[in-house]
């Protein structure tokens, strides 16, 4: 389990259960299973760091928005390995080109922050350059 501080200052609990994803904004927590593979369960973290962002978006919107941006950040070799060592400077930059372009600067550079930052907390790196 660990905390993680979204765009809008409140703060949310993440946490491993049985289900998928869970994001209960009353109780300002995100639950996740455990027991996914490696390249759905990224999904489903940011999937619901979509919806703990944007609590008014669609289902449909942010499963469409988290399948994109999870399946490009796999592609850039974004893997959940904590021993391997790396920046969250890095994950920030890889973050920022993949959010809608028509997001305001200042508020697509916040967004950026908070996904490395969260995917970071939960144990996903980007491999060493060169590699």
């Amino acid at each position: 389990m660990f905390t993680h501080r979204l765009t809008t200052g409140r703060r949310v609990r993440v946490r491993e259960r049985e289900i998928l994803g869970l994001c209960e904004f009353q109780r300002r927590a995100i639950t996740v299973s455990p027991r996914q593979p490696r390249k759905e369960k990224l999904e489903t973290y940011v999937h619901e760091w979509w919806h703990a962002e944007f609590p008014r978006l669609q289902e449909r919107r942010v499963d469409l928005m988290g399948r994109d941006t999870a399946r490009r950040l796999w592609a850039l070799g974004l893997r959940p390995d904590r021993r391997q060592r790396g920046s969250v400077r890095r994950l920030r930059r890889c973050a920022e080109r993949l959010l809608p372009p028509d997001l305001p600067p200042r508020r697509r550079d916040r967004l950026a922050l908070g996904l490395a930052r969260y995917l970071w907390k939960a144990g996903y790196r980007l491999p060493a350059r060169g590699r």
